[in-house]
């Protein structure tokens, strides 16, 4: 079990990462911070509650022109919310037959 002073350590930092994430056009000092900060992130990936990791997720999935660190840590971070809902146990799953509707609105 986290201690309240490690959640909220580790709330500040998701709030990093997502300001961060939100920079459109960083400048040499910003993207050497952004890809320290997700080199961090990277590496602490199995630290964070679920909650964090989803607000990462969305932050990182928002991000135009990735980085190879941002690739990683997008992964990572999908990798794990993927674990948490066990979507390996849905694999098996068969989609059924779909119909699809043709310009004039009936069935092709």
């Amino acid at each position: 079990m986290k201690t309240s002073e490690e959640t909220k350590e580790h709330a500040g930092f998701v709030r990093d990462v997502v300001a961060a994430s939100q920079i459109d056009f960083p400048t040499d000092h910003e993207r050497a911070y952004r890809e320290a900060l997700f080199r961090a992130a990277y590496a602490r990936v199995d630290e964070f509650e679920i909650a964090h990791l989803r607000r990462m997720g969305e932050a990182l999935c928002d991000m135009d022109f990735a980085s190879d660190w941002t690739l990683a840590l997008r992964q990572s971070v999908l990798d794990r919310i993927a674990k948490h809902h066990k979507l390996r146990d849905y694999r098996s799953v068969k989609l059924p037959p779909i119909v699809r509707p043709t310009k004039e609105g009936g069935a092709k």
